[in-house]
């Protein structure tokens, strides 16, 4: 229902192997990179004040989109040396597909979470029109849907938004990384919520989920 009908193959075949290491990189080397400048002082929590939560999560999903296609992951056995590139390209389709999803899930016009607005600043950064990174939302019959085009142009799209968080990161800048966050994850986008909200109700989804671990 998400995705393009040329990507579900695709989806159904890298789409579970693409989510576990985009989880995977953004916990480990996304949260656990990322160093303050020497000139700056105090922690980056502290100066980049309420933006910082939503920096990094946005930050670790840039970080983990970008390294996957790094060579190193075929070596550590993420993927092999054929499906690298279509495992990359299935991670941008789980992480930006996911996001779209979420414009539907909220019901204000503004985003709240942390995890919501990182993820809609990559969404929105990787699709401006000033910009040819290789991701389009397109819309057909109606319908919104991602599409990756280019992956290699998808990761130039992702090292170009890393320079930026990290620099607010690592200067210190929350004025900056407050009017990042105003201009580009913020904001619920109208069209895709209405398309996406009715395309949730249809399905009969829960709005709501819950796990339950066992005790091993």
């Amino acid at each position: 229902a998400f995705h393009l009908a040329e990507d579900l193959e695709l989806m159904q075949k890298h789409g579970d192997l693409a989510r576990q290491w985009l989880v995977y990189l953004h916990e480990v080397i996304g949260h656990g990179s990322g160093q303050p400048d020497p000139s700056a002082q105090g922690e980056p929590a502290t100066q980049l004040g309420p933006a910082y939560n939503a920096l990094e999560e946005c930050r670790a999903d840039a970080v983990a989109l970008y390294q996957f296609l790094d060579p190193k992951l075929v070596e550590i056995g993420a993927a092999t040396a054929e499906t690298h590139g279509a495992v990359a390209k299935a991670m941008f389709l789980v992480e930006l597909t996911g996001q779209l999803r979420r414009n539907g899930q909220e019901e204000g016009d503004t985003f709240r979470g942390a995890h919501s607005r990182g993820g809609q600043a990559v969404l929105n950064w990787l699709v401006q029109p000033e910009k040819d990174y290789g991701i389009a939302v397109v819309a057909k019959e109606g319908r919104h849907f991602v599409q990756v085009s280019d992956v290699a142009k998808a990761r130039e799209g992702v090292k170009d938004l890393l320079v930026k968080l990290q620099t607010f990161k690592s200067m210190g800048d929350g004025a900056g990384a407050a009017a990042f966050f105003e201009q580009w994850g913020n904001k619920v986008n109208k069209a895709w919520q209405a398309d996406v909200k009715a395309r949730l109700e249809s399905l009969a989804l829960p709005k709501d989920t819950a796990f339950v671990f066992p005790k091993l």
